[in-house]
């Protein structure tokens, strides 16, 4: 058979594949080029989908290219500088985009079903719309652009619909996300990077100018062809690897909770090098790795924790994930020789409080979590309490950031004198405020961390607790103070 007929039947098959995708190429385009301010009509849509599946020189003219249009095209091709052959061009131009895999009519009669469909109240339209816009990651919109500033000016395209991609996740979603990311002082640049990379393709166009938009407009660039860059990092199929593995350790820790895997972790710390005055960060168990069942994994204060116990002892436990040097899953042989992972199956007594329902499953409530343990320390025996503070109107905010919103706020029945001032000069204003349900330790040692800018007043017990810690932390530094004024430990110091 002749090779040309194969390759032009390759190629029809080809095009019918990609046709029969359409909507999601159309949906693309407008997704990585268009916004509200910088929308696109058919026309424009029809040439960037070209630029994308080009025909080939030898191909040949589809089937609208009837023997009419060619017998016209013979005639008025003798005329094409004459003035008033605008109407012969304009059919020309047509013509043209027929040859297109994604002609200018196809495109407006799908892009007016798609619009049906965001118009029509049914159910059948309604699971449409819920579907294409969970895949797509938004909807597509269409605006009148007689009514819009930036074509005002242009006569010929007044009267034209353009549309564009209105996403879930806004730019500004993005930017607060990507800034997240960025300010993490744990995650290596190479981790930092395969993130953002992926979370602008939920927004790829976010980055880029009005310049950017304008020229595109203009046909001087081509927005898709700053994509790569971001496209690219999909090629990258695998999680960073390197002496920073933030990343890879919760993807690990995560999958483990999940299927309620038995994870084996080395665990590391810090401490003075031995031969230099520098800090060094080594393993501390690395020839017997802690094995844990991991409960829940969670960020506070930027950091990241896993609660979980170990093998040995059943009380559940934090983690700090950025002091894990390995995270591995357990595995064992089973009697066939083969290797299986090793699960747990309960959550402890002490933990299933913090655990909600949803959609039917046990989903942690770190932030109950939290707010009942700030210090992060949990202990066998857990007793909570209501805490009473006194505070003023800027150290409030410690309390809200610490335990949430979850307050009860009333006036200070302490009586202040009148000539105390707040930072603005205006007189102090005191309030009591009641913490519910925090847990004892973790109580005392939020007291102690905050004894300047917050008065506990109730319970007696955790005061009498707190008073003496204090105290205790007093009688130290002034022993040192003492100690200090002697002749050799200030020679020692100048020295050092």
């Amino acid at each position: 058979m002749d090779k040309n007929i194969l390759r032009t039947a390759k190629n029809t098959s080809f095009e019918k594949f990609i046709k029969n995708f359409d909507i999601t190429f159309l949906y693309f385009i407008l997704k990585n080029m268009t916004n509200k301010e910088n929308p696109l009509s058919i026309p424009e849509l029809s040439r960037q989908l070209s630029r994308f599946f080009p025909l080939d020189e030898e191909h040949t003219v589809n089937e609208e290219h009837t023997v009419d249009e060619e017998h016209t095209e013979k005639n008025m091709s003798q005329k094409d500088n004459h003035p008033s052959n605008a109407l012969w061009n304009e059919k020309k131009k047509r013509r043209t985009s027929s040859l297109s895999l994604f002609p200018e009519r196809t495109l407006r009669t799908k892009v007016n079903q798609i619009l049906d469909m965001y118009s029509t109240d049914d159910a059948l339209a309604k699971n449409a719309r819920s579907l294409l816009e969970a895949m797509m990651g938004g909807s597509i919109k269409s605006i009148d652009v007689a009514a819009f500033r930036s074509y005002r000016k242009n006569k010929k395209s007044s009267s034209q619909k353009r549309f564009y991609f209105s996403p879930i996740l806004t730019g500004s979603d993005l930017k607060l996300v990507c800034g997240t990311i960025q300010s993490n002082s744990y995650l290596s640049s190479e981790e930092k990077e395969y993130l953002l990379s992926r979370i602008r393709l939920l927004n790829p166009i976010c980055d880029f100018t009005k310049d950017d938009f304008k020229k595109a407009r203009e046909g001087k660039i081509n927005l898709l062809e700053k994509l790569p860059t971001t496209l690219s990092c999909l090629q990258q199929s695998s999680l960073p690897t390197g002496s920073h593995r933030l990343l890879s350790h919760i993807s690990t820790i995560y999958e483990a909770i999940q299927h309620k895997y038995q994870i084996t972790v080395i665990y590391g710390t810090y401490n003075k090098h031995p031969h230099s005055s520098h800090l060094t960060f080594h393993a501390k168990n690395e020839n017997a790795p802690y094995i844990l069942n991991p409960y829940a994994l969670f960020c506070y204060r930027g950091q990241y924790y896993l609660l979980a116990s170990t093998h040995k002892y059943p009380t559940p436990t934090h983690f700090r994930i950025d002091r894990m040097i390995d995270v591995r899953f357990r595995e064992e042989k089973t009697e066939d020789g083969l290797l299986e992972y090793m699960t747990y199956t309960e959550i402890p007594e002490l933990l299933k409080p913090y655990y909600k329902k949803r959609n039917g499953c046990d989903e942690f409530d770190h932030q109950k979590y939290v707010a009942a343990h700030p210090g992060m320390r949990i202990f066998k025996n857990e007793r909570t309490i209501d805490c009473c503070f006194e505070c003023t109107t800027w150290s409030l905010q410690i309390l809200v950031d610490t335990f949430g919103q979850a307050l009860e706020i009333h006036e200070s029945p302490i009586p202040h004198s009148a000539d105390e001032l707040d930072y603005n000069g205006r007189e102090q204003i005191y309030l009591k405020v009641t913490v519910k349900g925090v847990q004892y330790e973790n109580a005392h040692k939020f007291c102690i961390e905050q004894h300047e800018y917050l008065t506990l007043l109730s319970p007696a017990e955790l005061v009498e607790d707190v008073c003496t810690t204090l105290q205790e932390s007093l009688n130290r530094y002034k022993k040192y103070k003492a100690i200090s004024q002697c002749p050799e430990i200030k020679a020692d110091s100048s020295r050092s």
